[in-house]
């Protein structure tokens, strides 16, 4: 049974619960009114009958034969009335054999007063302490009347609750189905969807329901299943690419040394050329286990606050006391009067690696070396950017650049295999901050890092 269909009998069975629930109460509250009514009614006609048989000495028995049946008969009641003795002085019926066993008048006598229910017929007893007498009142009869009208409210019941059932279901049905229908044309859409096809996005309807924001989640759930096998697919073929090179270069150095015969010199350089391709091929690899390590990456337990820009000054000195021919220059577009604004909370280690990649690659790629750093504060962020004067990025690459393996057109003369901007967009990620590229007015390449301001 699929949903709609649930969904449209539940709503049935709720609504019946509740029809029931209504009904059924109406239908016992005016049972209860009946019997209260007409227990009444038969009270009033014993109380009545003996009152004038004991108090009216007027009146005799004769006399209430004659009015009893032109008064009683509507209800087919019957009054029978006992003197203090237990004997039977009145009978409203003209029935000659009425008798009363002893243990039922001794049974009304202590408990002064008894309302009872035999089959459809109905009787009040009552003890009568008037005027000195201790008699005793039986005042039975059937409720025509008030049973017709009963019966004639359940039939009405019934038939109502019958037909709302009926109309409820038709209608939650319709109802349920306008409400499903945007979702049937979204599961249309999504079927749709497949590897071949992650370009085709779901229609989204201005209205801001939850249909509207989940085909919105949906569409960016597809825009990063995109991006991720437009990754996959660059990181498979810029990898190969890479691999391809320094193996192809091993290969074809050990087939020249092993096609001819070389002095000790020549061999050497054979060798040295080997080793530095070798080392390229290791760095290739640790990077590649560097990036599936901070892909799983979780800070959970792991934070820390430290101030960004003595991190900066510390990646700085080390990396002059590697490279001496770097030059680095770190300043403030506001010197920052309070410590707390430089304070950010995250993994010292792991920021230390993406400001390294940055400075590293910013000398490398610049024309002279050198590389300004540029530090700024917000009420809510630190911002960090790079800039250097080498060759920009085109623009119909910049989207590209942080797959990883991906080199630009602007570095393919020098040598690397691409992974550093990959890792340390991941790290900035985890961390809830941001790294961009972008270039100034000037043609300088800025890298530019937002951390969250502790």
């Amino acid at each position: 049974m699929n949903l709609k269909m649930r969904s449209a009998l539940q709503f049935g069975l709720i609504v019946m619960v509740l029809l029931s629930i209504a009904f059924g109460t109406i239908y016992i509250q005016s049972a209860l009114f009946r019997k209260d009514e007409f227990e009444i009614r038969l009270r009033q006609r014993g109380e009545t009958v003996y009152k004038l048989l004991i108090n009216d000495k007027k009146i005799d028995t004769g006399l209430l034969k004659i009015i009893g049946p032109n008064t009683l008969n509507t209800y087919n009641e019957n009054i029978l009335i006992f003197n203090q003795e237990d004997k039977l002085i009145y009978s409203s019926s003209n029935e000659k054999n009425i008798t009363i066993s002893e243990s039922l008048l001794k049974k009304i006598r202590r408990q002064k007063y008894s309302y009872i229910t035999e089959k459809k017929i109905e009787a009040v007893a009552m003890v009568m302490n008037d005027y000195g007498e201790n008699g005793i009142a039986i005042a039975s009869g059937f409720d025509r009347y008030g049973r017709r009208k009963l019966n004639n409210l359940f039939s009405t019941l019934g038939i109502c609750w019958l037909a709302s059932i009926l109309i409820t279901g038709l209608l939650s049905y319709i109802y349920v189905r306008g409400i499903f229908r945007p979702l049937s044309v979204l599961n249309s859409n999504i079927r749709k969807v497949a590897e071949g096809h992650l370009t085709q996005r779901i229609e989204v309807n201005p209205a801001n329901d939850e249909l509207t924001i989940m085909a919105q989640n949906f569409n960016k759930m597809l825009d990063r299943l995109q991006r991720s096998f437009e990754i996959q697919k660059n990181f498979l073929q810029h990898a190969s690419h890479e691999l391809r090179t320094p193996l192809s270069n091993l290969l074809l150095q050990t087939e020249g040394a092993l096609d001819k015969e070389m002095n000790k010199e020549e061999y050497r350089e054979v060798l040295l050329s080997m080793y530095d391709d070798q080392k390229f091929l290791i760095d290739m690899v640790n990077g590649i286990l560097s990036l599936s390590k901070y892909q799983q990456l979780e800070l959970a337990g792991k934070l820390e606050s430290f101030r960004v820009d003595e991190l900066l000054f510390e990646v700085a000195e080390e990396l002059k006391t590697y490279h001496p021919e770097f030059n680095i220059y770190i300043d403030y577009i506001n010197i920052p009067l309070l410590e707390k604004d430089m304070l950010i909370s995250g993994v010292s280690s792991m920021i230390k690696i993406v400001f390294t990649n940055l400075v590293r690659n910013g000398c490398t790629y610049s024309t002279n070396k050198t590389i300004n750093i540029i530090i700024s504060d917000t009420d809510s962020h630190v911002g960090i950017n790079f800039y250097n004067d080498g060759p920009v990025i085109l623009p119909e690459e910049r989207n590209s650049l942080f797959i990883p393996f991906f080199r630009g057109s602007n570095v393919a003369q020098k040598r690397g295999h691409g992974l550093g901007l990959s890792i340390s967009k991941r790290i900035i990620d985890v961390h809830n901050g941001q790294l961009f590229y972008s270039t100034t007015g000037e043609g300088l390449n800025c890298f530019t890092v937002l951390l969250i301001n502790s």
